[in-house]
């Protein structure tokens, strides 16, 4: 009888065990479908102002809806799409463009040059304090 109930008891904690990670599963889908959603809006949104990075906060912000450290540097000038957003509304959604160069993949004529500029985006929240707002 000790054993039945033992083996019973562990089933129940195996099925509840694959319900929560069916539901995480289901809630990271969910949450990434809606943030690719946003990033897809906000990469044509228009600009409600620009500001200047003063300084840049430590490696460990790097949250996925942040603006991470490794992506700018002071000095660099971004596009503010949302203001006071976030956690104490103590961060604005910031929207950085940067220019980097590809080779080509053919080259249709030899006097073509070698490379082309792709445009790359990066979005996210980005705290006010290290900001300083251009007129």
């Amino acid at each position: 009888v000790g054993h039945f109930l033992q083996r019973e008891q562990e089933q129940t904690r195996l099925d509840l065990k694959n319900q929560m990670r069916t539901l995480v599963r289901e809630d990271q889908k969910s949450e990434y479908e809606s943030n690719q959603q946003n990033h897809d809006q906000h990469k044509t949104a228009s600009a409600l102002f620009q500001c200047k990075i003063r300084r840049v906060p430590p490696e460990y912000f790097d949250g996925y809806k942040c603006l991470s450290s490794h992506l700018i540097q002071v000095g660099d000038v971004v596009d503010v799409l949302e203001e006071q957003v976030g956690p104490d509304k103590m961060y604005h959604l910031c929207r950085t463009t940067t220019t980097t160069t590809t080779l080509k993949k053919e080259k249709q004529k030899e006097d073509d040059k070698d490379n082309e500029s792709v445009l790359i985006q990066h979005i996210g929240w980005f705290p006010t304090s290290c900001l300083e707002k251009l007129d």
